[in-house]
């Protein structure tokens, strides 16, 4: 562009005398691409050469847009001056200019730091679906540019490989397992079979309150280390870990770790230990108190809707109201009236959660009330940890292990709420690091959950792709020589590529909505592959 907008200058200046760079000061990209590459406003223009007020600066306009600029169009538009640079002309300078520089847009801003960038992280028995492509290719995109910018970067690939459902998994593959080796041995993907017994040991224990104990009583005895239990974890593991593999080579990503949930179950006797002698650690409510609690906040919620009902009907009955502000009014009532009935049923579940009697159990946490994000809970009643222990945990690793200037979490942004109380858990300890955590939020693919067995799994979505890559080439009236290996490769780099552009374009903290009414296809997969317009 730079290029361009010098050879507009220069031939601006020649012709009304002002120096070139003045002129190319006042170049400037428009808000609306319709109008052009590039804009000039004549007013600033006009007042280089002694003129002033909206004719001489129309006057201006009209001289400079019939200034001969070679390929490049010009339009006068009142006192404005659009130029449009013709697309081929415009990507051959753009090339040239990317590889005429090496790395184009490197720096060393972060020579000598590192950061840390926590990204992708799939669940194990259970294959990529469509929603772990944001977190995977918005991670390795940051990863990619704090490369250029000098970084030392750490790719960490936080594997969800512990937790309730490998009990579930566990439980599924006692029950049927012989049939999942058979159907492995037949050939089906490993992680394909693990999905299926999953949801429909999900299905099971949905009926039947039993399963779902069973599956808790084998999830503890993977924590307590019983060897048939640790073999079965090691199996779906493995077995998931080169499924994932595939996935990553086919999009070109790397990771320099894969430390997952597991890996850090050692360590946090140590970060309990660390809390308790920082003094922030306290005892919250029990579960008689937390009840009562949440049931005063849903009767609240239901006596303030009521109020704002009645203030919304007294002030419909004003005779003075105007019009514009009555439909207003009567539109908020409209909805405060449709939501009373749900808020008064929340109140009445929340009422009869409470328990009866109060067991005096009291986990132990982090009050972070005064920051308005509530009570972290960090030790259950039981004894055991949370989520936010093991992030804890992983956090002081890393900083321990790499020393970052930055970590980066890119996780959904509806996990907000759970990385906000534990970063501030951690600068309350007196860390100076803390600064440098980040929640790299994203919207999700709507209505994706592998234990209903509605998610869209990312290989199906690849190789539709590549597919219709390749349906383009064959359509094309230009075609290139190419081997049948070689058609494979474009196609397969072309496809996969469609689908990042698409998944990186919109509003990276909006969800994506790929739902259909088709009885077909659950997902608008035209919409997903589509290679027309301003898509892949």
């Amino acid at each position: 562009m730079q290029v361009f907008a010098q050879r507009i200058a220069e031939a601006i200046s020649a012709e009304l005398d002002v120096p070139a760079a003045e002129v190319a000061e006042l170049l400037q990209t428009p808000n609306n691409p319709g109008r052009g590459d590039l804009s000039l406003a004549g007013f600033a223009l006009a007042a280089k050469v002694g003129q002033k007020g909206k004719d001489a600066a129309m006057s201006v306009a009209k001289q400079v847009a019939g200034i001969d600029y070679g390929d490049l169009e010009a339009s006068a538009d009142g006192p404005f001056v659009n130029f449009k640079i013709p697309a081929a002309a415009l990507s051959e300078s753009i090339l040239k200019e990317v590889l005429a520089e090496g790395q184009f847009g490197s720096s060393d801003l972060g020579q000598g730091q590192t950061v840390v960038i926590d990204f992708s992280s799939p669940n194990i028995a259970k294959p990529f679906h469509l929603g772990h492509l944001r977190s995977t290719v918005i991670g390795w995109s940051l990863r990619q540019i704090h490369r250029a910018l000098g970084y030392e970067v750490v790719g960490v690939n936080h594997l969800g490989d512990w937790g309730t459902q490998f009990g579930f998994m566990i439980a599924a593959w006692k029950r049927w397992g012989e049939e999942g080796q058979q159907r492995i041995d037949a050939g089906e993907r490993d992680v394909d079979v693990f999905t299926d017994l999953y949801v429909k040991i999900n299905a099971l224990a949905k009926d039947d309150p039993g399963v779902r104990e069973e599956a808790r009583g084998w999830f503890k005895k993977l924590e307590d280390g019983d060897a048939e239990a640790r073999e079965l974890w090691t199996f779906f593991v493995e077995r998931s870990k080169v499924e994932f593999d595939r996935i990553y080579q086919i999009l070109g990503i790397t990771h320099e770790s894969d430390a997952g949930e597991a890996f850090y179950n050692d360590k946090m006797p140590a970060m309990v230990d660390k809390l308790k002698a920082s003094g922030l650690l306290v005892e919250g409510q029990t579960r008689r108190e937390s009840a009562l609690e949440q049931a005063e906040r849903a009767k609240h919620r239901v006596e303030k809707a009521k109020l704002d009902i009645a203030s919304a009907e007294a002030e419909l009955a004003k005779e003075d109201l105007k019009e514009k502000k009555r439909k207003k009014v009567a539109k908020r009532l409209e909805k405060l009236s449709a939501d009373l009935p749900g808020l008064e049923q929340a109140a009445m579940k929340a009422e009869q959660a409470v328990p009866a009697e109060d067991d005096g159990k009291r986990p132990q946490g982090v009050d972070l009330s005064e920051q308005g994000m509530g009570f972290a809970i960090l030790l259950k009643v039981n004894g055991g940890t949370t989520y936010t222990t093991r992030d804890l945990t992983a956090a002081y690793y890393r900083a321990e292990t790499y020393s970052p200037a930055k970590v980066l979490y890119v996780v959904g942004q509806d996990q907000r709420d759970h990385f906000v109380p534990w970063f501030k858990v951690i600068e309350l300890m007196g860390e100076p690091w803390a600064k440098g955590l980040h929640h790299i939020g994203f919207g999700k693919y709507m209505g994706m959950s592998t234990r209903k067995g509605t998610a869209v799994f990312l290989d199906e979505v690849l190789e539709k792709a590549r597919v219709k890559a390749a349906e383009a080439a064959e359509r094309a009236t230009k075609k290139v020589e190419l081997s049948d290996e070689e058609r494979e490769r474009v196609a397969r780099a072309i496809g996969t590529g469609a689908v990042k552009f698409f998944d990186m374009k919109g509003d990276r903290l909006k969800d994506i909505d790929l739902s259909t009414d088709s009885e077909e296809d659950s997902i608008d997969w035209e919409r997903l592959l589509n290679l027309k317009g301003d898509s892949g």
